[in-house]
């Protein structure tokens, strides 16, 4: 667990519910497109629309209390298109 995040239960849940509460903004807003975390809530996805400044800005509301990777993805029609030009 990360040294950030409380160890005691109540007090772990009160920041995860803070932390969900940006979250829940940001999708609300557009500036995340779609978010979900796994049922263990040790992982978890956001897929946001733009730039690697835009990731980064996005990343600062967790930091340093999450590690997350941002990778860029490709629609089906995007990666169609890279792969007929290979």
């Amino acid at each position: 667990m990360n040294a950030r995040v409380p160890e005691n239960r109540e007090a772990r849940i009160k920041q995860q519910i803070a932390h969900t509460e940006l979250v829940y903004e940001a999708l609300k807003s557009g500036a995340l497109k779609d978010w979900g975390v796994r049922t263990d809530g040790q992982m978890g996805y956001a897929i946001f629309e733009g730039n690697d400044e835009d990731g980064a800005r996005l990343g600062t509301m967790f930091v340093p209390y999450y590690e997350f990777d941002i990778c860029p993805i490709l629609t089906a029609e995007q990666w169609l298109g890279v792969l007929k030009s290979a």
